[in-house]
């Protein structure tokens, strides 16, 4: 019964340090080499560690940092892998607003030649107002592209892509501004 005991401290020791460093269940588990649902049963004392796998590197380096607290600084300064990839993110936003403003332009275009259709439509119906002939066969096929068209490039549909592209121009903003800073300030570097 002793042993139970020291079993489950130990487990409710893993979970308040799984917890304290804010790691999920999930990421914990694929660390240590086990499922996610193996973790949860050993947290809940259900299950004891399998053969050859332990969290104990990581409770032995929690317990280490605890300890030894040092100054952290140098992990806050941005490396140059790490700028580097703010500025790969900074091009591949760049790429994904100018595919938005040309699908936008597109959007705006075939929504302006959808509604130049339907007004074609109206017209020729004037002229065409036989139900059985082929001009109407085709002027109806006309109309339900132009139906369709309109539906697709609605102006909601435009307003989406819109707040999509501001969305994205405020994270680009956000990296050129780090940027701007990194450079102006060598001391971060």
């Amino acid at each position: 019964m002793g042993q139970k005991k020291a079993v489950f401290k130990k487990s409710a020791l893993e979970r308040s340090i799984r917890e304290w460093l804010g790691v999920s269940q999930e990421n914990y588990a694929s660390f240590c080499g086990i499922s996610k649902s193996m973790l949860s049963m050993i947290e809940l004392n259900l299950r004891s560690w399998p053969t050859g796998k332990t969290d104990l590197p990581v409770i032995q380096a929690f317990i280490i940092a605890r300890q030894n607290p040092e100054d952290l600084s140098e992990l806050e300064k941005p490396h140059a892998r790490k700028k580097k990839e703010w500025i790969t993110l900074l091009k591949k936003l760049k790429l994904d607003i100018y595919k938005m403003k040309m699908a936008l332009e597109r959007q705006e275009f075939d929504l302006e030649s959808a509604h130049l259709l339907a007004r074609v439509c109206r017209l020729l119906r004037k002229q065409f107002p036989e139900t059985d002939s082929i001009q109407s066969s085709i002027l109806d096929l006309w109309e339900h592209t132009a139906q369709l068209k309109i539906k697709a490039n609605s102006k909601a549909e435009q307003d989406w892509l819109r707040l999509q592209m501001d969305q994205k121009t405020a994270r680009m903003d956000f990296i050129r501004k780090k940027l701007l800073e990194w450079e102006s300030d060598p001391e971060k570097n």
